[in-house]
């Protein structure tokens, strides 16, 4: 017997949307007694709309008749590459009911983000993925895990720094925003947005002479006090006073550990006080096909949202070039020093790069150099400074408050 045709669509009725938190709560092991799920389903939808008054959000569900056989969350935030913000798409609780599985409900949910995203005019699609998975549907890896250890014999030896620590309070919004701002800036974050995590997690902040804020980090992992999944400072005193502070605090557990493990990213200012002043010893973990994955979505409105950051580069612009990723083209024309989308003639030099290679280099984690070198790609000799200077900035680190 044929099987009828499976649709995707947000849940329209209170019955949709218990079968679809139902869906959540059992793949991630939270669901709640039969009696409950209606009332634990609703006050779900009211997190979710609270959570879309914050950023674009929405939670689209496979169904078959009125069966829902998964679903997944789709949130739209502005990403920092290199000077420009991106719109993209931001994939997060992807489930498949039990009974469903192997039915080629994922697949259907994973062609459905990319559809959604091209019509919004999304640059890329990113997610935290499992292995061996998502790169059916063209994810690739953008982004390896960074830990640093510091012995806390070491941090023993620093004389105690001026800068006090206590734990943040909601009037901190506006000095945490800064701090996220300088230090990490993975993704624009408004006001709201600070506020609303400050509920649910205050951080311990450093505390100068003057009483700013010039530092922070984001209480150590309870699974394992030696981790800090986010910190940021912006002087050395800042960074002895959180570094204290938590070797402190980890030496007082039951079975305390010699080291701590900070992760922060590797060209952050605070990787560099820690590189000037301490011993490290620094892990970069790459799990192929796993972690930080992401694809393209709409080719045309990516290359638009690029540009405004690729102006500076206009002055070793050619009048024009031909991008062709997959088999999407786009024209990039220079006029009186202003880049531009638009229609180029047909010998105009063209770079040539598969979806999956240029992701990679848009998000830092390969350099130009590397791609031309990859089979079928090209990037004529005399494009290739060019696009060296186009991707030059920073790679991506995302933050653990950033994570979804």
């Amino acid at each position: 017997m044929i099987q009828p045709t499976m649709h995707v669509r947000v849940p329209s009725s209170e019955q949709e949307l218990i079968a679809t938190h139902n869906i959540l709560s059992r793949v991630f092991g939270t669901l709640p007694p039969e009696e409950d799920q209606a009332t634990h389903a609703l006050a779900w939808r009211d997190r979710r709309a609270a959570w879309n008054e914050l950023m674009p959000s929405t939670t689209r569900s496979a169904f078959r008749d009125k069966i829902c056989l998964g679903t997944y969350q789709l949130d739209e935030r502005h990403l920092w590459l290199g000077n420009a913000p991106i719109r993209v798409g931001c994939i997060g609780a992807v489930a498949t009911h039990p009974e469903y599985r192997n039915q080629g409900v994922a697949s259907v949910l994973m062609r459905d983000a990319e559809e959604v995203a091209r019509q919004q005019g999304l640059g890329f699609l990113l997610l935290h993925g499992i292995g061996n998975f998502y790169q059916r549907f063209g994810y690739t890896n953008v982004a390896d895990l960074i830990t640093h250890q510091i012995e806390i014999k070491h941090i023993s030896t620093l004389p105690v720094s001026g800068c006090s620590v206590r734990q943040a309070s909601t009037g901190d919004v506006d000095a945490l925003l800064r701090l996220y701002t300088r230090h990490q800036n993975c993704f624009s974050r408004t006001h709201a947005l600070q506020r609303e995590l400050l509920r649910h997690d205050l951080p311990i902040v450093a505390v100068d002479r003057h009483g700013l804020l010039c530092g922070y980090m984001l209480q150590p992992n309870t699974a394992d006090l030696s981790q800090v999944l986010e910190v940021a400072a912006d002087t050395w005193d800042a960074t002895v006073a959180l570094l204290q502070y938590h070797g402190q605090l980890v030496q007082a557990a039951t079975e305390p550990s010699s080291t701590l493990a900070w992760s922060v990213a590797q060209q952050s200012q605070t990787y560099y006080l820690l590189a000037e002043h301490i011993p490290l010893k620094s892990t970069i973990q790459s799990i192929p096909n796993a972690e930080w994955m992401a694809r393209t979505a709409s080719i045309p409105d990516l290359f638009a949202a690029l540009l405004p950051g690729w102006q500076d580069s206009r002055d070793i612009h050619p009048a024009a070039v031909r991008w062709v990723i997959d088999d999407i083209q786009v024209g990039i024309r220079n006029d009186h020093s202003t880049l531009s989308c638009g229609q180029v003639a047909s010998d105009a030099p063209t770079i040539r790069l598969s979806q999956a290679i240029f992701t990679r280099m848009a998000f830092r984690y390969r350099p130009v150099a590397w791609a031309n070198r990859q089979p079928g790609q090209e990037i004529p000799t005399q494009l290739f400074r060019l696009v060296e200077r186009l991707f030059a900035s920073n790679s991506l680190f995302v933050p653990k408050s950033d994570g979804f």
